[in-house]
């Protein structure tokens, strides 16, 4: 993996530093079918490395309008763009596991209630294969990222709140489908996106410069948003076919989890000392 101190230019870091993972059939070890396609990212913070997508990636079958929680969790694996060379068909992934979600908190911290649509996993061992970038060409075909790329970890440092001044950036993989042995999927690169500052459930309300059509959005839910500067502002959590509207939860939101998540465990180790 490489950082973000890199020199390369915006469009780079952004395609670098967005993740495609699939959903997998749960308890079908080691040979799951792929039952979902998301996104979502790598950060690095306090020293900790994580994988954070939306919870209804992990968990699809929860209905989150009746707050019914069905328990079944999702495998998850990071498509790695990578083939081995002994079998040049393959489909790599690294499968990540041990999801972290809250429903309920042991302090009161209004503001983390809300929050029902962010899982995360900590990353305590190093990758056993490579992720690397599939390509992205521009609007008139040029290629703007090569496949083969080293893909990235966001530094929480370079992280901003969202600004009415700004405008956001989106990218990803849709439209993806298995036929045969084949994977087939387009890339997005979203941009023009605006933010009015409105909020909704604990979620910010940008604006996508046309109305969405879904299919052109399917497979983006937990992708990391960015501003123009290439600051982290957040994860698209849903938008709303025929609508402009597109539901994020602030970076901001989701660190605060993530130390909450690390208070609740550096608590646990202490107490088993």
């Amino acid at each position: 993996m490489t950082n973000n101190n890199l020199p390369m230019t915006l469009v780079e870091y952004f395609w670098k530093a967005s993740q495609q993972i699939v959903m997998l059939t749960p308890n079908k070890a080691p040979n799951p079918d792929i039952e979902g396609w998301g996104s979502g990212f790598l950060l690095l913070y306090k020293g900790h490395r994580f994988l954070v997508t939306c919870d209804h990636n992990v968990h699809m079958e929860d209905d989150y309008s009746e707050g019914e929680r069905k328990g079944i969790d999702y495998g998850v694996g990071i498509i790695c763009n990578y083939s081995d060379p002994d079998n040049p068909l393959s489909m790599g992934l690294i499968t990540v596991s041990g999801f972290i979600y809250y429903d309920t908190f042991d302090i009161d911290m209004p503001e983390l209630t809300e929050l029902k649509d962010v899982t995360f996993a900590e990353l305590k061992n190093d990758f056993m294969l490579p992720i690397l970038t599939n390509r992205l060409c521009g609007y008139d075909g040029s290629i703007w990222v090569h496949e083969g790329e080293p893909k990235l970890f966001i530094n929480a440092d370079h992280t901003a709140d969202l600004d009415i001044s700004k405008e956001y950036v989106i990218t990803g993989c849709i439209r993806n489908k298995i036929s045969g042995i084949v994977m087939n999927r387009t890339t997005t690169f979203r941009e023009r996106i605006t933010y009015a500052g409105t909020q909704r459930f604990g979620l910010s309300v940008l604006e996508n410069p046309s109305n969405v059509i879904l299919s052109d959005w399917k497979g983006l839910s937990g992708s990391p948003v960015f501003n123009e500067d290439g600051n982290l502002v957040g994860m698209l959590n849903e938008v709303v076919a025929g609508k402009q509207s597109l539901y994020v939860t602030p970076i901001k939101s989701i660190l605060k989890l993530i130390d909450y998540y690390l208070a609740v465990d550096e608590c646990s180790t202490n107490s088993d000392k």
